[in-house]
């Protein structure tokens, strides 16, 4: 009985401990990495969980707006592959040329340049690889991931854009980053416009929202990435 008991502690001190990052004088088990996202799930969160996090959070972008102003109506960005530039249009021939350029900042970490873009009924943003000058379309101002692996960004959608879903919306997008790709992996639209977000950590975004744009009702969600099971649940 002995020798059975001494071979039972061997076998569990072989077994592979889980992985563990120290913080201070705590320790917390490594955040498993998703990959196959497949949804955002929401739920409600308290005004006191969201406030918690939001004077923490630090959103990597380097706002130097002022480093790369238009010109005469042209915004011109250096490429290592060949500088960028952007002209304006005023509305020439029509009104609905419109279209007007600013260099909102970059991303250190991923060597790229913010550009807002506003056109005659439409606003975006472009990610701009500073070595390669590849372009990347985001429909809203980006927010990075803890890990520096995601995109989050969100726009206000006033038009009747999906079949089941009745305008206005909030259309979420969030984007995979893998190497000097970036692929948009998940597009939703919630029912409340978001005024404020932030990443809560690498999977989940804490959000405040209203009912329409600008809204006065404020109230507060959790936004958390899903991703399929071999089993085809999600988790």
């Amino acid at each position: 009985m002995k020798k059975v008991f001494i071979i039972c502690l061997f076998l569990i001190s072989c077994q592979e401990a889980p992985q563990k990052i120290k913080a201070g004088k705590y320790t917390r088990q490594k955040a498993k990495v998703l990959e196959n996202y497949t949804d955002i799930a929401e739920s409600e969160i308290s005004r006191k969980k969201f406030d918690m996090g939001v004077l923490t959070f630090h959103n990597p972008i380097i706002l130097d707006s002022s480093v790369f102003a238009p010109v005469n109506g042209k915004t011109t960005l250096p490429v290592k592959a060949g500088d960028k530039v952007f002209v304006d249009n005023r509305g020439v021939p029509h009104d609905e040329d419109m279209v007007s350029y600013r260099y909102r900042g970059r991303f250190g970490s991923l060597n790229s340049y913010v550009v807002e873009v506003h056109l005659y009924e439409d606003d975006f943003f472009l990610l701009i690889n500073a070595v390669t000058g590849r372009q990347d379309t985001l429909n809203g101002f980006p927010f990075l991931s803890p890990d520096k692996r995601k995109i989050f960004c969100s726009r206000y959608n006033p038009y009747e854009t999906y079949e089941k879903v009745p305008p206005p919306t909030c259309d979420v997008e969030i984007h995979l980053l893998k190497g000097t790709t970036i692929s948009q992996i998940i597009r939703k639209p919630l029912k409340n416009d978001i005024m404020q977000a932030y990443w809560k950590n690498s999977n989940t975004i804490y959000t405040k929202v209203a009912s329409g744009q600008g809204g006065s009702d404020s109230s507060y969600r959790e936004l958390r990435l899903t991703e399929k099971r071999p089993d085809g649940g999600k988790q």
